[in-house]
């Protein structure tokens, strides 16, 4: 086999200037650079400078195109010796991957760096594992320049060290304008020298313990006098590769697992996740606002890159005011995966978006959950998302999640291209979905169930996104809520039951009678002005099939009875479907055996609602569902009291009230208890007279606790 031929198969060359050049020995550097070409960076170069030390980069090379993949390693590790590359001047490792246990010592006299990084759009990351980067005794200019609009961060691990041979030359220059630097030091990395870097960009420095106790001056990090941009110094307290959640609390204090900057958040993701193999950003954002509300995005920070996986949380969950981070204008959170309990707010200003997706081929998909609220600013101008070309965004709401307007004049998305650019949004037991949510010449889709229905603007009837989409815009009512189904037996029905002999009878206000004797029928009840009767056939066929379902949420006031007509239904003679058994708008699945009737499927929404307007006094249904309840008391206050907990069946609910004029602060509401119930150990009526609160009450069967 040739020589060439033996390079271009292998994975690794040694480079050994003043060897013999065979097998996979090269002797020049012109050599290292054709070899990293033909093999499009992926390779690993070992380093042997027993021959001559330091081994060169000579500056006649130039630009060496390392592709962000190549790592410098030495040939022979020595316990007392390392192996030296030193570039020379005029040379330039460019998108230079990683080094490890070896010294990368650079020696520039020109405006040409020794190493730079351009393949990446906001900067360069560079790996140094029990490694040193230096300069040269010889240098007379910094090796590293930072540019306008570009960042850098380099990892420090396990006793990996920044030194200056050159005292008097700082290593890298971060230049006014830049994305900063940032450096991140792990596992006992050792002594990092003073005055490394200056310039008129800034530095955060983040260290965990065990690299703390290896400075210079234990626990003193390294003194920065030539930055004037702003230098941070972070104590993590441990190593982020035992992490997996960060805490963001602006005007807060960076220690442990808190950040107080947005660029902190910035390089703990990036490096949790190039630590973790596979992590792909898979980490928890708690966000704190209690110290500055609302918590910044700022626009300096540019792309926050959440790699599909990232997930945004409260750091603490407040019953009365939504914690609120704002995404400002320039910043952008790319692929974010999900938001729960926290009021996510765009005040986009320009064509940036405040939020996108770019990693997947088809565009994006966002989880909105647990009482979430996408918002806009009253300052925002432009659209918080921009669905291009060729692309469809995807947004499920869930559990009271809603969208909010605060400059109703601007929509949230934009679906910015005709036939080609996509919004659809899916409400699970969601909350407000309001009008003009959406614009432009794209399309959209809305896919909602009853109880997000029951929160648009008009009850049951869609929001309008008239005049500002021109594209197509479909609405469809999936009615089906998130509950609980449960199922036993075939998905199909007993055996024999899957023969349709008669499908759908839908009964308005009235009993009805069975008279199928076989097969599968559907029994819809509604607009109920008392109880009614469902009655079952007197001589069924075993394996028939009879569904009662509740289909206009009439169990909220009156119960439905199925009678088993001579036969007894789940052990008795009738069976009385109620609120608080089955939920508003629940259903039972019922198949008969050949002697008795009994319940193989049953279905109970996992959440309904009920509105108030005040002024006046009123008690809540009793249902086994969750609820939320919107309170219009710009007429006057209202008095609500709660339902008796449902303790007979140990039910655990949660009931959410909300302020539907924004008046509590002038007409308060105020929640009684039942009888002898406690609300957070007092038998006491609980005003509340807070404008715009989240109000969560929940009861464990026994009181309620808000």
């Amino acid at each position: 086999m040739s020589y060439d031929a033996i390079l271009a198969r292998s994975p690794s060359i040694i480079y050994q200037p003043g060897g013999v050049a065979g097998d996979l020995v090269v002797t020049s550097w012109a050599q290292v650079q054709k070899f990293i070409s033909a093999r499009d960076g992926a390779v690993i170069v070992y380093v042997d400078d027993s021959f001559v030390s330091p081994a060169l980069v000579p500056g006649a090379t130039g630009i060496t195109a390392c592709d962000g993949r190549v790592e410098l390693r030495p040939y022979n590790t020595d316990s007392l010796i390392f192996t030296i590359l030193q570039v020379e001047a005029g040379a330039t490792l460019e998108d230079l991957y990683a080094v490890s246990e070896m010294e990368l010592r650079c020696n520039p006299t020109t405006a040409t760096p020794s190493l730079a990084w351009t393949i990446g759009p906001n900067g360069g990351f560079l790996f140094l594992t029990g490694a040193i980067l230096s300069n040269a005794a010889t240098a007379t200019t910094p090796a590293i320049v930072v540019p306008v609009g570009k960042g850098l961060e380099l990892q420090l691990s396990e006793f990996a060290q920044i030194v200056l041979n050159a005292p008097s030359v700082p290593l890298i220059n971060v230049v006014a304008g830049s994305s900063g630097l940032g450096v991140l030091c792990f596992d006992a990395s050792s002594p990092i020298d003073n005055a490394f870097a200056a310039g008129g960009g800034g530095v955060s420095l983040v260290y965990d313990l065990s690299s703390a106790t290896q400075f210079a001056a234990p626990f003193a990090p390294p003194t920065l006098p030539g930055i004037t941009g702003g230098y941070i110094q972070t104590n993590l307290g441990f190593n982020p590769q035992l992490i997996t959640s960060i805490i963001y609390q602006p005007g807060g204090t960076s220690s442990g697992d808190i950040v107080a900057t947005w660029p902190e958040v910035q390089m703990l993701l990036r490096a949790y996740t190039a630590i973790q193999p596979g992590a792909n950003g898979k980490f928890i954002l708690y966000v704190d606002d209690s110290m500055t509300s609302p918590a910044l995005v700022p626009g300096t920070t540019g792309v926050t890159n959440g790699l599909g996986r990232l997930e945004i949380r409260p750091a603490v969950e407040d019953p009365i005011r939504y914690t609120v981070l704002q995404i400002e204008p320039g910043a952008t959170i790319a692929n974010l995966y999900a938001v729960s309990g926290i009021d996510l707010r765009s005040n986009a200003q320009t064509a940036t978006p405040s939020l996108s997706w770019t990693l997947a081929p088809n565009g994006g998909f966002l989880y909105v959950l647990g009482g979430a609220v996408l918002s806009n600013a009253t300052t925002a101008t432009t659209p918080a998302i921009v669905v291009p070309a060729g692309k469809t965004v995807f947004l499920q709401m869930e559990d009271g999640s809603t969208i909010v307007p605060n400059a109703p004049a601007v929509s949230l998305v934009s679906v910015s291209t005709a036939v080609t650019s996509n919004l659809t949004i899916v409400g699970y037991n969601a909350g407000a979905i309001p009008n003009g949510y959406a614009s432009g010449p794209g399309n959209v889709t809305l896919l909602y169930d009853n109880v997000t229905a029951f929160f648009f603007p008009i009850p049951g009837t869609p929001p309008t996104l008239l005049p500002g989409l021109t594209g197509t815009y479909t609405t469809t009512d999936i009615d089906f809520s998130s509950g609980s189904f449960t199922l036993t037996g075939n998905v199909n029905g007993p055996t024999g039951a899957n023969r349709f002999l008669a499908l759908v009878h839908n009964v308005n206000d009235a009993d009805f009678a069975v008279t199928e004797v076989e097969g599968w029928t559907w029994i819809e009840m509604g607009g109920l002005t008392a109880n009614r009767t469902v009655t079952l056939p007197a001589a069924p066929v075993a394996g028939e099939v009879v569904v009662v379902t509740d289909g206009t949420a009439s169990l909220e006031s009156f119960n439905i009875l199925i009678d088993g007509n001579g036969t007894n239904v789940q052990g008795a003679p009738i069976y009385t479907m109620t609120g608080a058994q089955n939920g508003a708008r629940g259903s039972v699945a019922l198949v008969f055996d050949g002697l008795d009737w009994f319940i193989f499927s049953s279905y109970t929404p996992g959440i309904t609602g009920q509105t108030f307007v005040g002024p006046g006094s009123f008690t809540l249904k009793s249902t086994s569902q969750d609820m939320v309840v919107f309170v219009d008391t710009s007429g006057g206050a209202v008095n609500l009291t709660l339902p008796a907990p449902l303790s007979a069946t140990s039910t655990v609910q949660r009931i959410t009230f909300r302020d539907l004029s924004g008046t509590f602060g002038t007409n308060a509401l105020t929640l009684t208890p039942p009888g002898a119930i406690l609300i957070n150990g007092a038998n006491t009526p609980l005003p509340i007279n807070a404008s715009y609160p989240h109000i969560v009450a929940e009861t464990n069967g026994m009181n309620y606790f808000v």
